[in-house]
């Protein structure tokens, strides 16, 4: 018996350590109820997202300027110093641009789109729709459907083909990744969304009020893909905790990312906005104080650089499209239809 051990062959015991190999991998690569990665990856994917906008309560006036670029006080504190902190480190930022803002604020909201990428950074689509009034409506010969969960087909596709309409007028590529205001969505706009390229959803917040119509679907923490491909890639909440501003003073997020248990190697979605690094005064607006959220931000921004692959919604939409990477739950699309009333 030893003797017939010892002849047997390198190529007697490869197919052996081939199916050991194999078991090895894919117990590595796959976390059961998260997302299915490469077995080489060993750092947690951060998409850093940027709502832009200036809504109108949240300054007195000077709205773009103050909440956009952050100016006020004879300082400065805003996308501007955060592309320059991006730069520095070397990633790129995903701005989400509340585009509908642009009836407002005739030309500003264009122009900002083309500097952010001209910078080199990434520009998604987000909308606060309850900014328009029914003039505006009208004027975009839109038939208003209620609020944004409540939208049918109709609205869904004619607000999607306006507001990439003004990407276009932009001369910037168009989007593929969505954002709604506060995270509103349903099927028809997913389904809209899948229509038109995009197809990575940032809407999904695992931490809602149950039953909140704005978030039909609530039976799953972790990311996936919506049977009409569109994948949701969800807030991502660390300790009870919404992954943003607030993190500024953990100098390394890797336990906290582990934390998430088996979502831990998800990609982890950080909110921010175009005001983070200002102040709320007494009456509620934000303004330009000093430069320590800045100097946090960088200091941050360094440190997860280091640890972490920061990537852009671009480059994650690229790495689904090519199913380098893949969520492993799927979910019918029938699961975000909302029932309105009236």
């Amino acid at each position: 018996m030893e003797e017939a051990i010892g002849r047997r062959t390198e190529s007697d015991l490869h197919p052996l350590w081939l199916m050991a190999g194999v078991l090895v991998l894919i117990l590595m690569a796959s976390d059961m109820t998260g997302l299915l990665l490469p077995a080489e990856t060993e750092k947690v994917l951060v998409i850093i997202t940027i709502d832009v906008e200036a809504l109108p309560h949240r300054a007195a006036a000077d709205h773009v300027d103050r909440l956009i670029f952050g100016s006020s006080n004879g300082g400065r504190a805003g996308i501007i110093e955060m592309m320059d902190i991006a730069d520095q480190a070397g990633v790129v930022l995903s701005f989400f641009v509340d585009v509908v803002e642009e009836v407002l604020y005739p030309g500003e909201i264009i122009a900002l789109m083309r500097l952010i990428h001209s910078r080199g950074h990434d520009v998604q689509l987000h909308a606060h729709p309850t900014l328009l009034s029914t003039e505006d409506w009208s004027n975009l010969s839109i038939e208003k459907e209620g609020r944004m969960h409540c939208w049918n087909e109709r609205t869904a596709d004619a607000m999607l083909d306006w507001m990439l309409s003004l990407f276009d007028e932009a001369e910037i590529p168009r989007p593929v990744a969505f954002r709604g205001g506060s995270f509103v969505y349903n099927a028809a706009i997913l389904n809209s969304m899948a229509e038109r390229g995009i197809m990575t959803s940032y809407n999904h917040n695992p931490v809602q009020r149950p039953g909140d119509p704005t978030q039909p679907y609530q039976n799953n923490s972790t990311g996936h893909h919506w049977s009409n491909g569109v994948s949701e890639v969800p807030v991502t909440w660390l300790r009870g905790e919404r992954f943003d501003e607030a993190h500024f003073g953990v100098p390394h997020m890797a336990e906290l990312f582990a934390s998430r248990g088996s979502g831990a190697h998800d990609p982890a979605v950080m909110i921010m906005h175009s005001w983070t690094l200002l102040e709320k005064d007494e009456q509620g607006y934000f303004e330009y104080v000093d430069a320590s959220k800045t100097a946090a931000f960088k200091n941050f921004l360094k440190n997860l650089a280091n640890d972490h692959d920061v990537i852009s919604a671009s480059q994650l939409h690229q790495r689904f499209q090519s199913e380098e990477l893949q969520y492993q739950v799927s979910v019918p699309i029938e699961e975000a239809q909302v029932v309105c009333e009236g």
